[in-house]
């Protein structure tokens, strides 16, 4: 084998290892319902979190509803709210 075909075997071999460390990671944080929203709930447990959310949805309901510009302070206050509630805490710390 030539150097070249032997440093290409060792790259797909890293490589290989980097997919299935990503696919891993996918199957135990994303796919595992348990572990995905606890990500969630934690992210959402910011301020910061949840108002580019808040911001997000806003400009997008604008976007489609361009007659909802109006409102947009009512809707990203009703959507902070949302996700400041108990339905998006984890269970120790609800109310």
């Amino acid at each position: 084998m030539t150097q070249l075909n032997v440093a290409g075997l060792i790259l797909l071999t890293f490589a290989l290892g980097a997919v299935e460390a990503g696919a891993v990671w996918f199957r135990d944080t994303v796919m595992d319902d348990r572990e995905f929203s606890d990500h969630v709930v934690t992210a959402l447990g910011t301020t910061q979190t949840r108002e580019v959310i808040a911001r997000r949805v806003t400009e997008q309901t604008v976007e489609r509803a361009p007659a909802a510009w109006e409102i947009r302070p009512v809707i990203r206050a009703v959507v902070q709210t949302v996700l400041a509630s108990d339905a998006f805490r984890p269970p120790s710390s609800r109310r």
